[in-house]
């Protein structure tokens, strides 16, 4: 059906460029962390989610009868500042709604810049205001928000905790920092990672670190050790309208004012490892709080208390749950509860995130409190591999923590999830698309290491080629599913076949070296092993120094080229054989640009300009005969998603400076049924899609 389509536009003249291209995400529904949420105090719905590879996200509420969402705020970032998508806390000015603050920075060994970061436009835009390490995707990312504007006069004093260089504090609305005496930094990288402001006395602040709990009487200028238990580890805290802090820890619940020191309040198990809390800025005694990452009997709970925490009520044992996303199940409501947020202006609604989504209760004080996802927009997907078949499905994908996915529809969420084996590599078989071959692994290629074929789409799943002990990536014979490679993961781990679909052990190929890359689980961008998609049981394995082509199902290759470059770039090599001609292969080579065979790697040709490149596709033409290239690279010094209409005589750049998919994009297929589409996978964002109208028939409207 799909591939008339195609016919009816193959001879039509059509010139199409940025300004054409629609730029969409593929609903997936969430499937990362989401490590922060915070609600502005006086400006109704303006909530921010912060992630730990994803970047931020604004809510958006329901118009017109549609859901409510969720927009990103960081494709601005350029590419070569890809560690900006993780987020290590994020600070609402309670007294100008357009002004936010964010810490941006993935890991704490990432180059300058980094930091403190504001807009001054709801994110829009965002300038750096100060320096420091961040670490929004390591230990304690999950632990409240390390940064907090002072709730008086018109916001000017914000007081940020640091991982390494304790705490700063900026009088001028981030213009510039000082340092605030009194607080020990941390040369381990944990730091401070929760500051609150007491909005009965807005001069006083809290800032604690894993041990201890530090206090400032003068707007955050000087700090004094107010807390120090010793037996217990320290995780969130929130001060009430009326003054009470209330602290989250390993052992329990403590609570203090500014004359008492904390003490621990009855009516919780005193072994409950606590994290997420939240106050109710009407009513001081109405209290929220959540398990941490780990802890027996606190994971899926979240505690209620509406007497200051003489008493707590479970909110989620008996809870009503609606997931809007297909492929969940219950067990993963509430895993790994980070944050808790109550609406200022939806009395009784709760806001929580966890490992997948944002969830909201409209009423907690309802007998059933019904807890419902609003996903709609999240998307935190590190995809692995993508591949997009002829035929019904949109594409086959593979990623870390979720498995894997087949995707019907651009605006559905997928209903066909694979299991939770977490994919490196999958391909299809060209003849039967709808046969899949898999490789996948549990605890981020850790254990139960499986090759797996399908003969539905995806559907359905059963393990083969006996014990491989590693992840890898896989490429299937393009006329006979039966036939198809594995390169395992790991440094001297040799590539193997299979003839019989792995009902026997896979064997060895014959005359590869071991291909050196992709050494450890999130080493698995490079594509370097393909199968030629039109000359069958013909396979290409790339690697340093040499372009290898088996022509009898991966028994034995031979080296045809020795111009390979090496290694550079992540991927350092991406094949994308073409389906539309035997011995058409284009590869990427990183620093090293695009290159191009047409005899099955006889000889190769740089193709492009291209000063770096990380993936390429090949898809159906939208005039005459040539099919479209699609390359994420740089070219000009500018990095983008490049497409060319004459074999790559000429490129053109098909998204904007708004739109950047920085987010470590390093997989990439072109729709194979609809010309001038193609789908990119990111390391963070899930995957997005780019399309350009097609063009009119002729003599028709």
């Amino acid at each position: 059906m799909k591939r008339s389509v195609l016919l009816a536009f193959l001879l039509l003249p059509f010139a199409a460029g940025a300004a054409a291209f629609a730029w969409r995400s593929l609903p997936l529904g969430g499937g990362g962390f989401l490590t922060g949420i915070v609600a502005h105090p006086a400006c109704g719905d303006l909530i921010y989610a912060r992630t730990d590879v994803g970047g931020i996200y604004r809510y958006e509420p329901a118009r017109r009868g549609g859901h409510p969402g969720w927009r990103q705020l960081m494709q601005w970032i350029p590419a070569d500042q890809a560690h900006l998508w993780g987020c290590d806390g994020i600070a609402l000015n309670p007294q100008d709604a357009d002004e936010v603050y964010a810490l941006l920075g993935s890991y704490e060994y990432d180059p300058e810049p980094c930091g403190i970061y504001k807009s001054d436009d709801r994110g829009a835009t965002w300038r750096q205001v100060y320096q420091t390490r961040c670490g929004g995707n390591e230990n304690g990312r999950w632990i409240g928000e390390p940064i907090a504007v002072q709730p008086a006069g018109r916001g000017r004093v914000v007081v940020a905790g640091t991982r390494h260089d304790g705490v700063v504090r900026s009088s001028d609305g981030g213009a510039t920092w000082q340092p605030c005496a009194g607080v020990v930094s941390d040369p381990a990288g944990w730091g401070v990672r929760c500051v609150v402001f007491d909005p009965s006395a807005p001069e006083v602040v809290y800032a604690l670190d894993e041990r201890r709990l530090w206090r400032s009487d003068d707007g955050g200028r000087t700090f004094a050790e107010w807390w120090m238990p010793g037996d217990v580890q320290l995780r969130q805290a929130v001060v009430t309208a009326d003054g009470r802090c209330y602290i989250t820890t390993s052992g329990g619940v403590y609570a203090c004012d500014t004359a008492t020191r904390p003490v621990r309040l009855p009516g919780l198990d005193a072994a409950w490892d606590l994290n997420a809390i939240a106050a109710d800025p009407r009513d001081p005694y109405h209290l929220f709080l959540a398990g941490t990452l780990a802890g027996d009997g606190v994971h899926h709970h979240i505690f209620r208390s509406a007497d200051g925490g003489a008493s707590w009520a479970d909110l989620t044992r008996d809870a009503e749950v609606r997931n809007h996303v297909a492929w969940y199940d219950r067990s993963h409501f509430a895993a790994a509860l980070a944050s808790l947020a109550v609406d200022p202006f939806h009395r009784g609604r709760v806001w929580f995130t966890d490992w997948y989504l944002p969830w909201r209760c409209d009423d907690v004080t309802a007998p059933i409190p019904c807890w419902q996802s609003v996903p709609w927009g999240v998307e935190e997907l590190v995809v692995f591999d993508i591949v997009a078949p002829p035929g019904d499905a949109l594409i086959y994908q593979g990623c870390a923590d979720n498995g894997g996915f087949t995707h019907y529809s651009l605006t559905e969420y997928p209903t066909v999830g694979y299991d939770n084996q977490e994919s490196t590599g999958l391909d299809f078989c060209e003849a039967y698309p709808e046969c899949i071959v898999r490789v996948s692994s549990l605890g981020w290629g850790q254990s139960n290491f499986r090759l797996s074929v399908s003969d539905d789409a995806g559907r359905t799943w059963r393990a083969v080629g006996g014990d491989i002990a590693a992840t890898g990536k896989v490429a299937c014979s393009a006329a006979d599913p039966a036939n198809f490679i594995f390169a395992p993961t790991g440094p001297d781990r040799k590539v193997l076949f299979t003839t019989d679909r792995g009902a026997t052990q896979m064997r060895e190929s014959q005359g590869l070296p071991a291909p050196g890359l992709n050494h450890h689980f999130w080493d698995n961008w490079n594509r370097h092993v393909a199968s030629d998609r039109v000359a069958p049981g013909r396979f290409y394995v790339a690697m340093p120094g040499g372009f290898y082509v088996s022509d009898d199902g991966g028994a034995t290759f031979v080296r045809r080229w020795t111009g390979v470059p090496d290694a550079s770039g992540v991927p350092a090599f991406y094949l994308a054989a073409s389906p539309y001609c035997p011995g058409d292969v284009w590869m990427s080579t990183g620093r090293e640009g695009l290159l191009r065979t047409t005899d099955a790697g006889h000889t190769f040709r740089r193709v492009g300009p291209f000063s770096s490149t990380r993936c390429v596709a090949v898809g159906p033409p939208l005039r005459g005969a040539t099919p479209v290239v699609y390359v994420y690279g740089r070219l000009g010094g500018v990095w983008g998603v490049y497409w060319s209409q004459d074999e790559g005589a000429s490129w053109e750049r098909i998204n904007d400076d708004r739109m950047q998919f920085s987010d470590n994009p390093r997989q990439m297929a072109a729709d194979r049924d609809r010309p001038g589409r193609v789908y990119l996978g990111t390391g963070g964002t899930g995957i997005w899609y780019g399309e350009c109208p097609l063009p009119r028939r002729r003599g028709h409207d």
